[in-house]
């Protein structure tokens, strides 16, 4: 596979789970929402709204994330993969991904703490899935600046 081809299978997976994640922020989560907040009274229209906006406040990380990735891809495409700051930008993601676990966790807590939220096990399973992908991003973080500096050295011995 060429840098060319694999850049662009990289970039539509990217431009897929963007769109996965827009159709989430527009449909799944006021459905989720509103599953727990049958007859919006006052007091549910306060717990629908606040859920709601903190739904799509920790989905942006994770587009944030994906402009990361665009990015990486663009390094691809040239045939710079292997570049300190290649590694230094999939570091600063885990963190992202890492931080935003932890919130989206807490936050849902606490809405099952106050009877809000009504898919917390499958919110958890989403968290799992969240926890694992950033430990994988670290384990590449890890090999891509170890993969830059045996590239540096071996350039400068030729």
């Amino acid at each position: 596979m060429t840098e060319k081809s694999l850049c662009f299978w990289v970039r539509y997976a990217i431009l897929a789970i963007a769109i996965c994640g827009v159709c989430a922020c527009a449909f799944w989560y006021p459905y989720s929402v509103s599953w727990s907040t049958k007859a919006l009274q006052a007091t549910q229209k306060v717990a629908y709204w606040v859920q709601l906006v903190f739904y799509w406040l920790i989905s942006l990380p994770c587009f944030a994330l994906l402009c990361m990735g665009w990015k990486i891809t663009t390094a691809i495409k040239e045939d710079r993969l292997f570049v300190e700051q290649n590694a230094t930008l999939v570091k600063k993601a885990v963190h992202i991904l890492f931080a935003d676990i932890i919130v989206f966790l807490v936050g849902n807590a606490i809405f099952l703490a106050l009877g809000w939220n009504a898919f917390a096990l499958l919110y958890l399973l989403f968290a799992v899935v969240g926890l694992v992908i950033s430990v994988f991003m670290a384990i590449l973080s890890h090999y891509l600046y170890k993969a830059a500096v045996l590239q540096e050295e071996s350039e400068g011995t030729i």
